[in-house]
């Protein structure tokens, strides 16, 4: 029998495949789509901080530069993560989309690094490689962002491809932080 870090780590594999098997041209329609519905939700309106991931185009991943630039003209403050020694995560507050550079691992992140008072966030977009109906989360597997949800009081929500949920119940571990809502191109999970 499969302990559960292994078939999350086969699951994860599975998932990754699934994604970079989309069309571009369908990860910016479904793309467009999440960010529609992400935009009208009380969630989304209410909070003045957000917190996102920058997506990684070469991954498939949820595009969340358009979200960062919707957020600027509603005059939101975005919150992004930095990737310190270590493997550390430092979140720090982003200007403007033209202030991020990649990285050597090549994520884009902004220069500064000021870290952000996080208890002041009010919404933090997670990225995912999947998701199941009970709103549990798959990641990349270095608990970089269950670390960081576990200190948070924000409204914690995904975007997903409907393509990457899991039609079970994920395995998942005491670590694991569940999220408030899920969002794919087709509707939302609460």
């Amino acid at each position: 029998m499969m302990i559960d870090s292994e078939r999350k780590a086969e699951l994860r594999s599975r998932y990754l495949e699934v994604r970079s098997n989309l069309k571009p041209r369908d990860v910016k329609f479904k793309s467009e789509q999440i960010l529609l519905t992400l935009l009208e939700t009380d969630f989304f309106t209410s909070s003045e901080v957000i917190h996102t991931y920058v997506s990684i185009s070469s991954r498939n991943e949820v595009d969340t530069r358009e979200l960062i630039k919707r957020c600027f003209l509603q005059e939101k403050t975005v919150v992004v993560p930095k990737i310190k020694e270590g493997g550390k995560l430092n979140h720090v507050e982003l200007k403007s989309i033209t202030d991020l550079k990649e990285n050597s691992w090549g994520v884009a992140e902004p220069e500064a690094d000021t870290p952000f008072n996080i208890s002041k966030i009010g919404l933090v977009i997670v990225p995912m490689v999947a998701g199941d109906l009970q709103k549990n989360r798959l990641g990349y597997g270095k608990g970089y962002y269950d670390r960081f949800l576990n200190r948070l009081n924000a409204v914690k929500v995904g975007l997903l491809f409907e393509n990457q949920l899991y039609s079970h119940t994920l395995p998942t571990e005491p670590f694991d932080i569940k999220l408030d809502f899920i969002i794919t191109e087709k509707r939302i999970i609460e």
